[in-house]
């Protein structure tokens, strides 16, 4: 998706005839990868929002249901549980699955897209010819 939006941005795509297929093939592409992270995040945050509605429910039902016995205990351990364990989904422990990645992984687009045009810069200005001052 980096290179995609680097692609887009750079001199070279903007003042070559490139055709609307390759700009709608690309900006379909980065579309879908958007919506695609998404929904997936979408999906973790609307779990873990319903997760901290199940405490709240449980607490209605004990105190719906005030006998004391086996079930009512498990209920008891269950919001407990619930209550004190904060249910947020992690990719292998690095970083968490909620909307705050969405605004990570634009903020180090923009940084590396800024990184990739300084150094075209200086690429195209070492590769242009040098004019050396003539002595008269």
């Amino acid at each position: 998706m980096l290179y995609s939006f680097y692609w887009i941005s750079s001199q070279p795509a903007i003042e070559n005839e490139i055709s609307p297929a390759i700009w709608c093939n690309v900006f379909y592409w980065i579309g879908t990868n958007f919506i695609e992270i998404c929904l997936i995040i979408h999906y973790f945050v609307t779990f873990y929002e319903e997760a901290k509605k199940t405490v709240h429910i449980v607490e209605d039902l004990k105190r719906l249901i005030s006998v004391r016995n086996s079930e009512c205990l498990q209920v008891e351990l269950l919001s407990i549980q619930v209550y004190t364990n904060d249910f947020k989904f992690s990719i292998y422990g690095c970083f968490l699955l909620d909307w705050r990645l969405l605004h990570s992984m634009a903020s180090s687009i923009a940084t590396y897209l800024v990184i990739f045009h300084q150094f075209h810069m200086m690429e195209t200005i070492k590769l242009q010819p040098r004019t050396s001052p003539s002595n008269d």
